[in-house]
Parts: structure tokens; C-alpha cells; sequence
């Protein structure tokens, strides 16, 4: 199997690879690539949500409704009251060095 030459744009790109990345970074702000991305971000944090609701509904139906909820609310504690202001903070020494 012959390999393929590559095409006249693929050689001037490998012969000049600083204009094609300033062509592009100039194309994404004239599309408004930052504002799309946020919009992009945006929705998906807000789909989220419903999302996890159907998960915890359809595991509700295989794990145990106790064990769910406690494993829910050791993860939810884990990832906001860690840094939350009032919190205490965890003592990240280990027990041979404090000796």
C-alpha cells in the first residue's frame, strides 16, 4: 500500500505552522469562540442536574435506599464542606511525624 503524498495546504502548514495557528486563534475570536464556549460550559453544568436526579432515581431501585443515601452524603460532604468557610480544617499530618 503506497503511502499519500500530503496536499499543497498540508505542506505550507508544516512549512509555516505559526501563521495556520494565528489564523485560527483569529477566526475563534471573530466566531466568538469564548462566548461559545461559556454558553457550551453553561449548559452542560445546568444538565447536570436532572441528570444526576435520574441516576439516584434508577440506583434507588438496585441499592439499598440507606446505603445510597449515606454514600450520597459522604460524597457531597466530601467535595463542598472541605472548603467551606467555618470548616475545620483536616489535619493532613500523618500520626508518625507528630510523634
Amino acid at each position: 500500500m503506497a503511502m499519500k503524498l500530503p496536499s499543497q495546504s498540508a505542506k505550507r502548514l508544516f512549512k509555516q505552522p505559526s501563521n495556520f495557528a494565528l489564523a485560527v486563534i483569529k477566526q475563534f475570536r471573530a466566531n466568538q469562540g469564548f462566548l461559545l464556549a461559556g454558553a457550551v460550559a453553561y449548559y452542560t453544568l445546568l444538565s447536570l442536574v436532572p441528570l444526576l436526579i435520574l441516576i439516584l432515581l434508577a440506583l434507588s431501585h438496585v441499592v439499598d435506599e440507606e446505603r445510597l443515601l449515606v454514600t450520597l452524603r459522604g460524597s457531597l460532604e466530601a467535595c463542598t464542606f472541605r472548603y467551606a468557610p467555618g470548616s475545620p480544617v483536616p489535619d493532613t499530618r500523618s500520626r508518625a511525624s507528630a510523634s
